[in-house]
Protein backbone atom coordinates (compact mmCIF):
# COMPACT_ATOMS: atom_id res chain seq x y z
CA UNK A 1 0.00 0.00 0.00
CA UNK A 2 1.16 3.61 -0.46
CA UNK A 3 3.78 5.02 1.87
CA UNK A 4 2.58 7.56 4.42
CA UNK A 5 3.10 10.98 2.94
CA UNK A 6 5.16 13.46 4.88
CA UNK A 7 6.91 11.07 7.26
CA UNK A 8 10.31 12.65 7.72
CA UNK A 9 11.97 11.72 10.97
CA UNK A 10 15.60 12.39 11.84
CA UNK A 11 16.22 11.76 15.56
CA UNK A 12 19.73 10.65 16.36
CA UNK A 13 21.50 12.42 13.47
CA UNK A 14 23.26 14.84 15.81
CA UNK A 15 25.01 11.86 17.39
CA UNK A 16 27.13 11.60 14.23
CA UNK A 17 29.19 14.70 15.00
CA UNK A 18 31.63 13.03 17.37
CA UNK A 19 31.44 9.46 16.14
CA UNK A 20 32.48 10.49 12.63
CA UNK A 21 35.13 13.07 13.44
CA UNK A 22 36.86 12.23 16.69
CA UNK A 23 39.87 10.63 14.97
CA UNK A 24 40.47 13.77 12.82
CA UNK A 25 41.66 15.66 15.90
CA UNK A 26 44.63 13.45 16.82
CA UNK A 27 47.70 12.19 15.00
CA UNK A 28 47.54 8.53 14.05
CA UNK A 29 50.02 6.14 12.48
CA UNK A 30 49.39 4.72 9.00
CA UNK A 31 48.72 1.27 10.48
CA UNK A 32 46.16 2.70 12.91
CA UNK A 33 44.40 4.62 10.16
CA UNK A 34 44.24 1.46 8.02
CA UNK A 35 42.84 -0.51 10.96
CA UNK A 36 40.23 2.17 11.64
CA UNK A 37 39.24 2.28 7.96
CA UNK A 38 38.47 -1.43 8.20
CA UNK A 39 36.80 -1.44 11.60
CA UNK A 40 36.05 2.19 12.45
CA UNK A 41 32.82 4.13 11.90
CA UNK A 42 31.37 4.22 8.38
CA UNK A 43 28.12 5.84 7.33
CA UNK A 44 26.00 4.40 4.52
CA UNK A 45 22.70 5.58 3.06
CA UNK A 46 20.26 3.22 1.33
CA UNK A 47 17.77 4.87 -1.02
CA UNK A 48 14.86 2.80 -2.30
CA UNK A 49 13.03 4.52 -5.18
CA UNK A 50 9.81 3.12 -6.55
CA UNK A 51 7.11 4.60 -8.75
CA UNK A 52 5.31 6.41 -5.93
CA UNK A 53 7.61 6.79 -2.94
CA UNK A 54 11.20 7.07 -1.74
CA UNK A 55 12.43 5.28 1.38
CA UNK A 56 15.76 6.24 2.96
CA UNK A 57 17.75 4.55 5.73
CA UNK A 58 21.06 5.83 7.15
CA UNK A 59 23.25 3.34 9.04
CA UNK A 60 26.45 3.84 11.01
CA UNK A 61 28.76 0.83 11.04
CA UNK A 62 31.25 0.61 13.89
CA UNK A 63 33.15 -2.44 15.14
CA UNK A 64 31.13 -4.69 12.85
CA UNK A 65 27.73 -3.53 14.13
CA UNK A 66 25.13 -1.23 12.58
CA UNK A 67 23.23 1.62 14.17
CA UNK A 68 20.18 3.29 12.63
CA UNK A 69 20.81 7.04 12.71
CA UNK A 70 18.03 8.41 10.50
CA UNK A 71 15.27 7.40 8.11
CA UNK A 72 12.54 8.94 5.99
CA UNK A 73 9.58 8.13 3.75
CA UNK A 74 8.54 10.61 1.06
CA UNK A 75 6.14 10.73 -1.88
CA UNK A 76 8.34 10.56 -4.98
CA UNK A 77 7.21 13.98 -6.18
CA UNK A 78 8.43 15.61 -2.94
CA UNK A 79 11.82 16.31 -4.52
CA UNK A 80 12.77 19.25 -2.30
CA UNK A 81 12.08 17.35 0.92
CA UNK A 82 14.16 14.35 -0.23
CA UNK A 83 17.01 16.62 -1.33
CA UNK A 84 17.00 18.50 1.98
CA UNK A 85 17.13 15.20 3.88
CA UNK A 86 20.08 13.88 1.86
CA UNK A 87 22.03 17.13 1.79
CA UNK A 88 22.43 17.17 5.56
CA UNK A 89 26.12 18.12 6.14
CA UNK A 90 26.55 15.10 8.40
CA UNK A 91 26.00 12.81 5.39
CA UNK A 92 28.89 14.23 3.33
CA UNK A 93 31.10 11.25 4.20
CA UNK A 94 28.36 8.72 3.60
CA UNK A 95 28.36 6.03 0.94
CA UNK A 96 25.14 6.25 -1.09
CA UNK A 97 23.58 3.03 -2.45
CA UNK A 98 20.45 3.19 -4.62
CA UNK A 99 17.95 0.57 -5.78
CA UNK A 100 17.59 -0.19 -9.49
CA UNK A 101 14.11 -0.26 -10.96
CA UNK A 102 13.20 -3.34 -13.01
CA UNK A 103 12.93 -1.19 -16.14
CA UNK A 104 16.67 -0.44 -15.94
CA UNK A 105 17.89 -3.99 -16.48
CA UNK A 106 16.97 -7.39 -17.82
CA UNK A 107 17.71 -10.76 -16.24
CA UNK A 108 18.55 -13.83 -18.32
CA UNK A 109 18.81 -17.42 -17.16
CA UNK A 110 22.39 -18.46 -17.83
CA UNK A 111 24.79 -21.06 -16.45
CA UNK A 112 28.47 -20.60 -17.21
CA UNK A 113 30.97 -23.44 -16.72
CA UNK A 114 33.51 -23.06 -13.88
CA UNK A 115 36.30 -20.66 -14.87
CA UNK A 116 38.85 -18.25 -13.36
CA UNK A 117 37.24 -15.00 -12.25
CA UNK A 118 39.11 -12.89 -14.81
CA UNK A 119 37.69 -14.98 -17.67
CA UNK A 120 34.04 -14.60 -16.66
CA UNK A 121 33.40 -11.17 -18.31
CA UNK A 122 34.57 -12.45 -21.71
CA UNK A 123 32.57 -15.67 -21.35
CA UNK A 124 29.54 -13.60 -20.41
CA UNK A 125 29.89 -11.40 -23.49
CA UNK A 126 30.19 -14.43 -25.76
CA UNK A 127 27.17 -16.14 -24.20
CA UNK A 128 24.93 -13.07 -24.44
CA UNK A 129 26.20 -11.57 -27.69
CA UNK A 130 23.40 -13.07 -29.80
CA UNK A 131 20.74 -11.78 -27.38
CA UNK A 132 21.98 -8.17 -27.33
CA UNK A 133 20.66 -5.69 -29.94
CA UNK A 134 23.89 -3.70 -29.61
CA UNK A 135 27.52 -4.76 -29.19
CA UNK A 136 28.55 -5.80 -25.62
CA UNK A 137 30.51 -2.59 -24.91
CA UNK A 138 27.17 -0.72 -24.73
CA UNK A 139 26.11 -2.74 -21.67
CA UNK A 140 27.06 -3.48 -18.09
CA UNK A 141 26.90 -7.23 -17.60
CA UNK A 142 26.80 -8.87 -14.19
CA UNK A 143 26.80 -12.63 -13.64
CA UNK A 144 25.20 -14.19 -10.55
CA UNK A 145 26.43 -17.81 -10.31
CA UNK A 146 24.13 -18.69 -7.39
CA UNK A 147 21.09 -17.58 -9.37
CA UNK A 148 22.47 -18.95 -12.66
CA UNK A 149 21.49 -15.60 -14.12
CA UNK A 150 22.97 -12.59 -15.86
CA UNK A 151 21.88 -8.98 -15.31
CA UNK A 152 22.04 -6.77 -18.40
CA UNK A 153 21.84 -2.97 -18.19
CA UNK A 154 22.40 -0.54 -21.05
CA UNK A 155 24.99 2.10 -20.12
CA UNK A 156 23.09 4.99 -21.72
CA UNK A 157 19.94 4.10 -19.74
CA UNK A 158 21.90 3.96 -16.48
CA UNK A 159 23.52 7.32 -17.30
CA UNK A 160 20.05 8.89 -17.58
CA UNK A 161 19.03 7.29 -14.28
CA UNK A 162 22.11 8.66 -12.52
CA UNK A 163 21.26 12.15 -13.84
CA UNK A 164 17.70 11.71 -12.54
CA UNK A 165 19.11 10.85 -9.11
CA UNK A 166 20.85 14.23 -9.02
CA UNK A 167 17.40 15.87 -8.79
CA UNK A 168 17.13 14.22 -5.36
CA UNK A 169 20.61 15.34 -4.32
CA UNK A 170 22.25 11.95 -4.99
CA UNK A 171 25.52 12.44 -6.83
CA UNK A 172 27.70 9.53 -8.02
CA UNK A 173 26.13 6.73 -5.92
CA UNK A 174 28.60 4.04 -4.93
CA UNK A 175 26.23 1.17 -5.70
CA UNK A 176 23.21 0.63 -7.95
CA UNK A 177 21.60 -2.61 -6.82
CA UNK A 178 18.57 -4.60 -8.07
CA UNK A 179 15.82 -4.62 -5.46
CA UNK A 180 15.90 -8.42 -5.11
CA UNK A 181 19.56 -8.45 -4.05
CA UNK A 182 18.99 -5.76 -1.41
CA UNK A 183 15.99 -7.60 0.04
CA UNK A 184 18.07 -10.78 0.29
CA UNK A 185 20.83 -8.88 2.14
CA UNK A 186 18.33 -7.40 4.60
CA UNK A 187 16.70 -10.77 5.24
CA UNK A 188 19.98 -12.60 5.87
CA UNK A 189 21.31 -9.92 8.23
CA UNK A 190 18.20 -9.85 10.40
CA UNK A 191 17.27 -13.55 10.14
CA UNK A 192 20.48 -15.60 9.76
CA UNK A 193 20.21 -18.90 7.91
CA UNK A 194 21.76 -22.30 8.59
CA UNK A 195 23.34 -24.29 5.73
CA UNK A 196 20.78 -26.17 3.66
CA UNK A 197 17.85 -24.02 4.81
CA UNK A 198 15.94 -21.84 2.33
CA UNK A 199 13.86 -18.76 2.96
CA UNK A 200 11.22 -17.50 0.57
CA UNK A 201 10.35 -13.82 0.69
CA UNK A 202 7.47 -11.94 -0.91
CA UNK A 203 7.73 -8.17 -1.18
CA UNK A 204 4.32 -6.65 -2.00
CA UNK A 205 4.67 -2.97 -2.81
CA UNK A 206 2.25 -0.48 -4.27
CA UNK A 207 3.32 -0.80 -7.91
CA UNK A 208 5.36 -4.03 -7.94
CA UNK A 209 5.64 -7.36 -6.14
CA UNK A 210 8.51 -9.83 -6.16
CA UNK A 211 9.17 -13.39 -4.98
CA UNK A 212 12.62 -14.49 -3.76
CA UNK A 213 14.35 -17.67 -2.65
CA UNK A 214 17.33 -17.05 -0.35
CA UNK A 215 20.07 -19.36 0.90
CA UNK A 216 22.85 -18.77 3.43
CA UNK A 217 25.11 -17.84 0.49
CA UNK A 218 22.68 -15.23 -0.90
CA UNK A 219 19.89 -14.81 -3.45
CA UNK A 220 19.08 -17.95 -5.45
CA UNK A 221 15.98 -17.02 -7.41
CA UNK A 222 13.67 -14.06 -8.07
CA UNK A 223 10.42 -13.65 -9.99
CA UNK A 224 8.04 -10.74 -10.46
CA UNK A 225 4.45 -11.29 -9.28
CA UNK A 226 2.37 -9.50 -11.90
CA UNK A 227 -0.98 -9.57 -10.07
CA UNK A 228 0.12 -9.18 -6.45
CA UNK A 229 0.86 -5.44 -6.11
CA UNK A 230 -1.17 -2.84 -4.25
CA UNK A 231 -2.18 -1.34 -7.59
CA UNK A 232 -3.73 -4.67 -8.58
CA UNK A 233 -5.74 -4.70 -5.34
CA UNK A 234 -6.99 -1.19 -6.07
CA UNK A 235 -8.04 -2.29 -9.57
CA UNK A 236 -9.93 -5.23 -8.07
CA UNK A 237 -11.76 -2.94 -5.62
CA UNK A 238 -12.49 -0.42 -8.38
CA UNK A 239 -14.07 -3.15 -10.51
CA UNK A 240 -16.03 -4.67 -7.62
CA UNK A 241 -17.44 -1.33 -6.39
CA UNK A 242 -17.70 0.31 -9.83
CA UNK A 243 -15.77 3.41 -8.73
CA UNK A 244 -12.58 5.01 -10.02
CA UNK A 245 -9.17 3.93 -8.79
CA UNK A 246 -8.62 7.52 -7.59
CA UNK A 247 -11.67 7.22 -5.33
CA UNK A 248 -10.48 3.81 -4.10
CA UNK A 249 -7.15 5.36 -3.05
CA UNK A 250 -8.98 8.16 -1.22
CA UNK A 251 -11.27 5.74 0.60
CA UNK A 252 -8.39 3.54 1.76
CA UNK A 253 -6.39 6.58 2.94
CA UNK A 254 -9.41 7.98 4.80
CA UNK A 255 -10.56 4.79 6.53
CA UNK A 256 -8.04 2.08 7.56
CA UNK A 257 -10.97 -0.32 8.10
CA UNK A 258 -12.24 0.15 4.57
CA UNK A 259 -11.26 -3.41 3.63
CA UNK A 260 -13.17 -4.91 6.56
CA UNK A 261 -16.31 -6.97 6.64
CA UNK A 262 -18.25 -3.69 7.05
CA UNK A 263 -17.87 -3.19 3.31
CA UNK A 264 -18.81 -6.50 1.64
CA UNK A 265 -17.88 -5.38 -1.90
CA UNK A 266 -14.41 -4.29 -0.80
CA UNK A 267 -14.06 -7.47 1.29
CA UNK A 268 -14.93 -9.62 -1.72
CA UNK A 269 -12.33 -7.75 -3.81
CA UNK A 270 -9.72 -8.30 -1.11
CA UNK A 271 -10.42 -12.04 -0.96
CA UNK A 272 -10.15 -12.29 -4.74
CA UNK A 273 -6.81 -10.43 -4.66
CA UNK A 274 -5.49 -12.63 -1.83
CA UNK A 275 -6.38 -15.68 -3.90
CA UNK A 276 -4.37 -14.29 -6.85
CA UNK A 277 -1.42 -13.52 -4.56
CA UNK A 278 -1.28 -17.08 -3.22
CA UNK A 279 -1.57 -18.53 -6.75
CA UNK A 280 1.33 -16.29 -7.84
CA UNK A 281 3.44 -17.47 -4.90
CA UNK A 282 2.62 -21.13 -5.55
CA UNK A 283 3.50 -20.74 -9.24
CA UNK A 284 6.80 -19.11 -8.24
CA UNK A 285 7.70 -21.98 -5.91
CA UNK A 286 6.97 -24.47 -8.70
CA UNK A 287 8.99 -22.37 -11.15
CA UNK A 288 11.91 -22.34 -8.72
CA UNK A 289 11.79 -26.11 -8.35
CA UNK A 290 11.95 -26.51 -12.15
CA UNK A 291 15.21 -24.54 -12.22
CA UNK A 292 16.57 -26.12 -9.02
CA UNK A 293 15.10 -29.65 -9.02
CA UNK A 294 17.71 -30.91 -6.56
CA UNK A 295 16.69 -28.35 -3.94
CA UNK A 296 14.18 -28.87 -1.15
CA UNK A 297 11.04 -26.87 -0.47
CA UNK A 298 11.54 -23.74 1.61
CA UNK A 299 11.01 -23.89 5.36
CA UNK A 300 10.06 -20.24 6.01
CA UNK A 301 8.17 -17.52 4.16
CA UNK A 302 8.76 -13.84 4.94
CA UNK A 303 6.42 -11.07 3.81
CA UNK A 304 7.36 -7.41 3.48
CA UNK A 305 6.25 -4.27 1.64
CA UNK A 306 3.42 -1.80 2.17
CA UNK A 307 0.75 -4.52 1.88
CA UNK A 308 1.85 -5.88 5.27
CA UNK A 309 -0.59 -3.45 6.86
CA UNK A 310 -3.52 -5.46 5.41
CA UNK A 311 -4.99 -7.39 8.31
CA UNK A 312 -4.80 -11.17 7.95
CA UNK A 313 -2.44 -11.15 4.95
CA UNK A 314 0.29 -13.38 6.40
CA UNK A 315 -2.15 -15.82 8.05
CA UNK A 316 -4.14 -16.21 4.81
CA UNK A 317 -0.99 -16.96 2.78
CA UNK A 318 0.36 -19.31 5.46
CA UNK A 319 -2.90 -21.25 5.84
CA UNK A 320 -3.42 -21.55 2.08
CA UNK A 321 0.12 -22.61 1.17
CA UNK A 322 0.76 -24.63 4.37
CA UNK A 323 4.01 -22.72 4.94
CA UNK A 324 4.96 -20.85 8.12
CA UNK A 325 4.82 -17.14 7.29
CA UNK A 326 5.89 -14.07 9.22
CA UNK A 327 6.56 -10.41 8.59
CA UNK A 328 10.15 -9.43 7.79
CA UNK A 329 11.69 -7.21 10.47
CA UNK A 330 14.43 -5.19 8.70
CA UNK A 331 15.31 -3.28 11.89
CA UNK A 332 15.50 -6.37 14.13
CA UNK A 333 19.31 -6.64 14.49
CA UNK A 334 20.08 -2.90 14.27
CA UNK A 335 20.94 -0.64 17.19
CA UNK A 336 17.82 1.59 17.43
CA UNK A 337 18.70 3.27 20.70
CA UNK A 338 18.35 6.74 19.16
CA UNK A 339 14.61 6.27 18.65
CA UNK A 340 11.70 5.93 21.10
CA UNK A 341 10.56 2.36 21.69
CA UNK A 342 7.77 1.39 19.31
CA UNK A 343 8.35 4.26 16.89
CA UNK A 344 9.47 1.97 14.04
CA UNK A 345 6.96 -0.86 14.47
CA UNK A 346 4.23 0.41 12.14
CA UNK A 347 6.53 1.44 9.28
CA UNK A 348 9.33 -1.14 9.34
CA UNK A 349 7.82 -3.14 6.46
CA UNK A 350 8.57 -0.24 4.09
CA UNK A 351 12.33 -0.43 4.70
CA UNK A 352 13.45 -3.92 3.66
CA UNK A 353 15.17 -2.70 0.48
CA UNK A 354 16.62 0.53 1.95
CA UNK A 355 18.15 -1.33 4.90
CA UNK A 356 19.59 -4.00 2.60
CA UNK A 357 21.22 -1.30 0.48
CA UNK A 358 22.78 0.41 3.49
CA UNK A 359 24.21 -2.78 5.01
Amino acid sequence: MPAKAGIHIKPGVAQLDTSLRWYDKIKLSHATIKFMWQFGPKLSVGVDLDAQSVKIACLLKQWGKYKLVSYGIFPREQTNGIKAFLEDPKLKKASFRVSMQDTLFKARRLELPPAPEHEVPKMLEMALNAQLPKSPEHYILRYQPLQKSAFIAEKSVLDLYVKELEDFGIYAPKILEPKANSLATSTLYNHPLKPGVRYTLVDIGQSTAIFLVISKEGLLFSRNLSEASGDELNKQISKSMDISITNVTKLVAKDPNFLSIKNPEAKAALIQWLYKVTIEIQNSIENYQIHFPEDHIQQQLFITGGACQISGLSSYISDTLKLPAQLLEPFAQLDRSGFPKGQLENISHYFGTAIGLAL
